[in-house]
C-alpha cells in the first residue's frame, strides 16, 4: 500500500467514523439523521453529517480507484455517469488491517460501494454539485491566471552580474557609449542604513566629461526638483528628485515599474532616467554611496584637501541617534511648540539634538566623518542652503580628484577599483573603468568646472499639492527647454 493510500485512508477514517454523527459510516446505503445523539433535530449537525460524509467517501474512492483501476467519465454540466470496468481484486493482509476500520459493503467487493457512491451523490446532490462544480472550476481559471501574472512579472526582472567579488555592490550596464565624445556618469550621495529616508539621495552631481577638449563640468542637481517618475509600466507621477533612487530600488512598493527600473540596477536606472529630463542629455553609467561608504571612502585615502569659500559655522547639524530627545522639555511643552511652530523653527527649541559645525576659509586637510558634515551642512547663516551645499560637494568631489591623481590612481587603476568598489552601487565595471581611462588620456591636463543649477538662474521655488517644498521650471512644471539650453550654454563657455 503505497503512502497516498494510507494518507486517503486515514483522512476517510476521520471523516466517517465521527462519533458526534449518529449514522456511524460513510454508506449511502443508511438513511441521514437530522438527530444529534441526545436525539435532538438538528439542521447543522445534518449538513456536517452530509458533508463529512462526501469528503469521507471521496477519500475511500480515490483509494480504491488506486486500486482496482476503476474508471469513469465526468460530465459536469450532464451530470455524472460511472462507465466501465470493475477490476477483481485480492486485498492481501496489510491491506486488510488498513480497511478495517470500514463496514464490509464499502471494502468487499471495493467497486460496489465506489458505484453507490457516485450514483447516490449524483442523483441527490446534481444541483449542489453543478454549482459546486462551476464555482471550483472559476477559482481554478483565476488562480492559474493568478500564477501566470505573476510568474511573467518574475521573469521581466533585470538579471545583472557582476565582473567583480560577490560581496561588490556592482552591477552591469547595457549602454554603450563612444568615448572619444562627451558623456555623463551621474554620482549619488544617500544616507543608506539607520538614516531616515536611508535611499533619498542628498547629492546628485553629473560629471560632464569632454575627452576631446579635455574638460570636466560638474553640474549640481538640487534635490528638491520636481520630476516625472514612471512608478508602474502604465503610470507616471511627480516626485523630488532626490527620490528616483529610493523608488528604483523598492520593489517591494514599486513592483509594477518596467523592467529596467527593478533589481539591483533599478535605483540607478531610475535616478538616471530622471537627472537626464533635467540636463537634456543621456546619462550613461552612475556612481551611487551612502553615508558610511563615502567616509569609508575618504578614509582609505588618509583624508583630503579641500577649499573652503568661506568661513563659516552651522549650530544645527543634526547628531545622529539624538533625534527624539526632548532636551529637558516636558510632555505639555512639547504638544504647545509642536502646536504653533513647525519646520527648521521647531528644529531650533531643541538644541541637544545638534551640534556646532565650524569651518575656516582656505585650504583644509578633513576625514571622512569631517567630509560628511562638510557636504550635508544646511543652516549655516554664512553659507548655508542647497546652493552652498553644492558648491561645497563639488569642492570634495575635486578634492578627491586631486588625491588620487597624488597617490598615482590611474596607472594603478585595477588595485583602486577593487579597494573601492564594494564601497559603491555601481553599473561601471572593470571593462568600463579600463575603457574610459584609456580615452581619457592625461587626466592631469583636464580642466574642471561647476554649473548649479539653482533659484539664482532657472528655478523657482512653489509647493506640491500636497504641501512639499519642490524647485520647479521658471517656465512652468516640466517645461525644461530653458534649463536645457542654460546647461548647453554653461558647457560651451567653458
Amino acid at each position: 500500500m503505497n503512502l497516498l493510500n494510507l494518507a486517503l485512508f486515514s483522512g476517510s477514517s476521520i471523516f466517517c467514523n465521527n462519533p458526534s454523527l449518529t449514522s456511524g459510516y460513510c454508506g449511502f446505503d443508511k438513511p441521514f439523521s437530522l438527530k444529534s445523539k441526545a436525539g435532538k433535530s438538528n439542521p447543522k449537525i445534518f449538513r456536517f453529517s452530509v458533508a463529512s460524509r462526501l469528503i469521507g467517501l471521496g477519500l475511500i474512492n480515490l483509494s480504491i480507484l488506486f486500486n482496482i483501476g476503476l474508471n469513469y467519465t465526468i460530465s459536469i454540466f450532464g451530470g455524472i455517469k460511472v462507465i466501465k470496468s470493475f477490476k477483481k481484486i485480492e486485498l492481501s493482509s496489510d491491506e486488510l488491517k488498513l480497511y478495517q476500520h470500514l463496514p464490509l459493503e464499502v471494502v468487499t467487493p471495493p467497486f460496489k460501494a465506489g458505484k453507490m457512491l457516485l450514483l447516490n451523490v449524483v442523483e441527490k446532490y446534481k444541483p449542489v454539485l453543478k454549482k459546486i462544480l462551476k464555482g471550483a472550476f472559476f477559482v481554478f481559471v483565476f488562480f492559474l491566471a493568478a500564477v501566470i501574472t505573476y510568474m511573467a512579472l518574475s521573469l521581466s526582472k533585470v538579471f545583472v552580474k557582476s565582473e567583480v567579488p560577490m560581496n561588490s555592490k556592482e552591477v552591469t550596464n547595457s549602454i554603450s557609449f563612444d568615448p572619444n565624445a562627451s558623456y555623463n556618469i551621474l554620482f549619488l550621495g544617500y544616507g543608506g542604513p539607520g538614516h531616515d529616508g536611508g535611499s533619498l539621495s542628498d547629492v546628485l552631481i553629473v560629471a560632464n566629461v569632454n575627452p576631446k577638449e579635455k574638460h570636466l563640468n560638474l553640474i549640481s542637481v538640487p534635490r528638491d526638483t520636481w520630476v516625472e517618475l514612471p512608478i508602474r509600466s502604465d503610470l507616471k507621477e511627480y516626485h523630488k528628485i532626490n527620490s528616483a533612487y529610493a523608488i528604483g530600488s523598492d520593489d517591494l512598493k514599486y513592483g509594477l515599474k518596467e523592467p529596467q527600473f527593478r533589481g539591483k540596477a533599478g535605483g540607478g536606472a531610475m535616478a538616471k532616467y530622471a537627472v537626464s529630463q533635467v540636463i537634456g542629455m543621456p546619462i550613461s553609467y552612475f556612481v551611487a554611496v551612502d553615508f558610511n561608504g563615502f567616509k569609508r571612502a575618504v578614509d582609505e585615502l588618509e583624508g583630503v584637501d579641500v577649499t573652503v569659500p568661506v568661513t563659516f559655522d552651522d549650530y544645527y547639524y543634526p547628531i545622529k541617534g539624538a533625534e527624539n530627545l526632548n532636551c529637558g522639555k516636558s510632555g505639555d511643552e512639547i504638544s504647545s511648540l509642536t502646536a504653533t511652530m513647525s519646520g527648521f523653527l521647531l528644529e531650533k527649541e531643541f538644541g541637544c539634538r545638534y551640534e556646532h559645525l565650524h569651518f575656516d576659509k582656505g585650504i583644509a586637510h578633513i576625514d571622512g566623518e569631517t567630509a560628511l558634515k562638510f557636504v550635508r551642512s544646511r543652516h549655516s547663516d554664512q553659507h548655508g542652503g542647497d546652493f552652498a551645499r553644492s558648491e561645497r560637494q563639488g569642492a570634495v568631489l575635486t578634492g578627491i580628484k586631486e588625491k588620487l591623481l597624488k597617490l598615482d590612481a590611474v596607472s594603478k587603476w585595477p588595485e583602486f577599483f577593487d579597494r573601492f568598489v564594494g564601497m559603491l552601487s555601481t553599473d561601471v565595471d572593470k571593462n568600463i573603468t579600463k575603457t574610459i581611462i584609456e580615452s581619457a588620456g592625461e587626466i592631469k591636463q583636464y580642466s574642471v568646472s561647476t554649473i548649479y543649477l539653482s533659484t539664482e538662474n532657472i528655478f523657482q521655488e512653489s509647493k506640491s499639492s500636497d504641501g512639499q517644498y519642490i524647485l520647479v521650471p521658471k517656465e512652468g512644471i516640466g517645461n525644461w527647454t530653458e534649463v536645457h539650453k542654460f546647461i548647453n550654454q554653461q558647457i560651451s563657455s567653458n
